[in-house]
């Protein structure tokens, strides 16, 4: 009996999440700009939110600004602190610089496309309080990647990976 709850508790996961081919983590640059940000709840209302964080763009836009290293800034938990990709597997997550994947800051990256991506903390108290959190990037409509830094001699490649899922519960 209790297998087969299991059973039906792994399936029931995997059809809401589905399984993710997640992109090389993008590069922080990616992340530099002004950005519309709206919280949500419900991810049905994800291509809602999306066009409502467009407008606040022109109103509030959100800055997100470059580091030392492979840092950038972003509000955690109302305070802003310098923070990172981290690639866990099929997973990314924004983390705290000095922080480790335990703390209540973590969040999960969905990188939608080169214009949109959404966060999600890990701790669900934090989730409770501030939701999903979906980021436009503002100005063009669609805006053209960032290559990647060069490494040893390798050609630089396109940034920006397209869309690789939906936020996981």
């Amino acid at each position: 009996m209790i297998s087969r709850l299991a059973l039906a508790v792994a399936a029931l996961t995997v059809s809401i999440s589905g399984a993710v081919a997640q992109s090389p983590p993008p590069d922080p640059d990616y992340f530099v700009g002004r950005w519309g940000k709206v919280a949500f709840n419900d991810d049905r209302d994800l291509g809602r939110m999306i066009n409502m964080a467009r407008t606040f763009c022109g109103n509030i836009p959100y800055t997100i600004r470059r580091r030392g290293g492979d840092a950038f800034e972003m509000f955690v938990a109302e305070t802003l602190r310098d923070v990172r990709v981290v690639s866990d597997g099929n997973r990314l997550f924004i983390v705290p610089v000095g922080a480790d994947a335990t703390t209540a800051g973590v969040r999960e990256l969905i990188v939608r496309d080169r214009n949109v991506f959404t966060l999600r903390y890990l701790d669900q108290q934090n989730h409770s309080r501030y939701g999903a959190n979906v980021f436009v990037r503002c100005g063009a409509a669609s805006r053209e990647a960032r290559p990647r830094a060069q490494q040893s001699g390798a050609a630089a490649t396109p940034q920006g990976p397209e869309t690789v899922g939906t936020i996981r519960q």
